[in-house]
């Protein structure tokens, strides 16, 4: 659903001819703290990223290590195959999340245009149209860019697969 499937009406409940002063107030109110919660939702995707970034370091520094140190074979292949388990669970969700975020955040950034309709200036939309709507021409959206580091790590556990399987024949 997009803000041209939202009518005036399911938003506001009121033509903006009708709204009083007072309700101009209120409703600027609710606009500066959605765009805070949008924020919000921003810095805890930012943490998220880093979460797993952490983890996957984490995961394949270790499990490289561990693989490099521990002379015996049976040891070696079982954690191995556990860490990789565990580090395409982690990408896959990972991977999940970032989307989940993204829509989250066009829905949010949907509903701040709508609320802009009904104020004096809409930045958030001129914005938008400046940067031709993320089309890649003037700004690729960050959320293009993070989905790929999940592939990154998943690509690293499989050639670590692929190294064990090697070695297993």
């Amino acid at each position: 659903m997009t803000s041209e499937d939202i009518s005036s009406n399911n938003l506001f409940g009121k033509s903006p001819t009708e709204i009083t002063e007072k309700e101009r107030e209120v409703l600027f109110e609710q606009y500066k703290l959605y765009v805070e919660l949008m924020d919000k939702v921003s810095e805890r995707r930012h943490q998220a990223n880093s979460f797993f970034l952490t983890v996957n370091t984490i995961l394949i520094t270790a499990l490289t290590s561990f693989v490099a140190l521990t002379q015996q074979p049976h040891i070696r292949y079982g954690w191995v195959i556990v860490a990789i388990i565990a580090g395409i669970v982690f990408c896959l969700t990972w991977r999940r999340l970032i989307q989940s975020y993204k829509q989250l955040n066009t829905g949010k950034f949907e509903i701040i245009h709508l609320l802009e309709t009904r104020l004096p200036a809409r930045l958030f939309y001129a914005e938008w149209e400046v940067l031709k709507r993320g089309d890649g021409t003037v700004y690729r959206p960050f959320s293009h860019e993070e989905k790929r580091v999940p592939v990154i790590f998943l690509l690293l556990y499989a050639v670590l697969g692929v190294f064990l399987i090697l070695e297993l024949i």
